[in-house]
């Protein structure tokens, strides 16, 4: 409980020294506060889905160069030892 009456404290500090220096009422701060964190998340939301489809891309680029590399026996054991672990991790996961 402490450290939230803290929190709260700093809070309301860095509220204050913020309405010194920029001039904004408490509703204005609340206000740019709030708008500059839904632009922080739609950015960051941008950018996984940006690495993701990049991730994708370069996986699937990858897995094709080592799959054509690999001999028809080695691809059926590595395919193969891929579905065993597979399904021991979904029989032993809780």
């Amino acid at each position: 409980m402490r450290t939230i009456v803290q929190s709260s404290t700093l809070l309301k500090q860095l509220q204050d020294l913020t309405k010194q220096f920029t001039g904004l009422t408490e509703q204005e701060w609340t206000t740019q506060a709030q708008n500059s964190f839904a632009r922080a998340r739609k950015w960051s939301a941008n950018y996984i889905v940006a690495l993701i489809c990049i991730g994708f891309f370069l996986g699937g680029l990858v897995g094709a160069r080592i799959a054509t590399a690999l001999s028809n026996a080695a691809l059926e054991k590595v395919f193969g030892v891929t579905l065993l672990l597979i399904a021991l991790k979904m029989i032993f996961a809780k």
